[in-house]
């Protein structure tokens, strides 16, 4: 009865400690979000030009947007086949407001919240602040990852 309890508070333990780490991964991805994105509101740009890729196994998709005081104004894609498209690649439908920066924001805070965000890599652009490079890989799913990369950013007039 002794041992089973001791097994029991180790397995607590455990998870606590997992639990401790996960809250402190999210708190410090959070805390750089923030960061970054009081860096972007501070430059006040609302016009600009961004090229996105969203990579992975499965699909290869460049997200080509212009925004004009904050609005989509322009939006396009294109695509290049991926390993798993067998030569051969369709643009897929797309909501353009994900690929703005606010949109590129609104993915990494959402991905900060998790439990995941230990398996994501977030690099943000020294200049504007904005997340320049999103990627993640989980260790014990095969296949599963993915990149989103600022491929081009110009700031308009």
């Amino acid at each position: 009865m002794k041992g089973i309890a001791l097994r029991m508070l180790g397995v607590l333990g455990l998870i606590w400690i997992f639990t401790a780490c996960s809250s402190v991964e999210q708190f410090k991805a959070t805390a750089e979000v923030d960061r970054a994105e009081a860096k972007w509101q501070e430059q006040g740009i609302e016009s600009y030009r961004i090229e996105v890729e969203t990579a992975s196994i499965w699909h290869d998709q460049y997200h080509h947007i212009t925004v004009r005081d904050g609005t989509v104004v322009e939006e396009s894609a294109s695509c290049n086949p991926a390993p798993a498209e067998y030569r051969e690649c369709e643009v897929e439908a797309f909501n353009a407001e994900d690929y703005t920066v606010s949109g590129l924001f609104s993915r990494v805070r959402s991905l900060a919240q998790t439990q995941n965000v230990q398996w994501a890599k977030i690099e943000y652009d020294p200049n504007y602040g904005f997340p320049r490079f999103i990627s993640f890989d989980h260790p014990e799913a095969i296949d599963e990852e993915w990149v989103w990369r600022v491929r081009s950013f110009e700031v308009l007039e």
